[in-house]
């Protein structure tokens, strides 16, 4: 919901990557800018977000790290089918594994996502402090491009197509 473009409008989200907790500062960031871009000038709207994305690809290796880093709750072992596949859990295990303050069930394990040879995303998420190479190409598909996915397929077809970027 948007009341008014102006300054002092009200933008009410729900179910988009901007509410999300496990969503990084990053992706909530533009992902409102993006739907204020929209809201307060839909004739230019698209040339304003194609500059914002572009800016943000261009510059997220730039960017401090602790833009992109996300937190997922975590829960009890016990309470999860594939244990394995909880990043959370084998991050929070990891931590437990070098002498870390281990996270208990319920709170928020912050991650990010390393560079690696492993194609699954939880065998390269780890504790911001032990991440040394970020996964960049990671990060801006699913933290610029996914999230955006279902507010510019409404405003603009084929709009990856036109967006300069090393990963596409």
């Amino acid at each position: 919901m948007y009341e008014s473009p102006t300054a002092k409008g009200t933008l009410d989200v729900k179910g988009l990557a901007l509410v999300k907790g496990d969503s990084s500062q990053l992706t909530r960031t533009l992902q409102h800018d993006v739907i204020n871009a929209i809201m307060r000038n839909p004739t230019d709207a698209w040339s304003v977000v194609e500059g914002m994305i572009n800016d943000a690809i261009a510059t997220i290796k730039q960017l401090d790290k602790s833009k992109l880093i996300k937190q997922s709750k975590l829960g009890s072992e016990l309470c999860y089918k594939n244990p394995a596949a909880v990043v959370s859990l084998q991050v929070a295990n990891k931590m437990k594994a070098r002498g870390q303050e281990e996270p208990q069930a319920g709170d928020l394990v912050p991650f990010l996502v390393g560079v690696g040879t492993s194609t699954k995303i939880v065998d390269r998420a780890d504790h911001p402090d032990h991440v040394v190479d970020v996964d960049y190409y990671y990060y801006i598909d699913r933290q610029i491009i996914k999230p955006l996915v279902r507010i510019l397929d409404v405003l603009k077809t084929n709009w990856r197509d036109s967006i300069q970027s090393v990963y596409y």
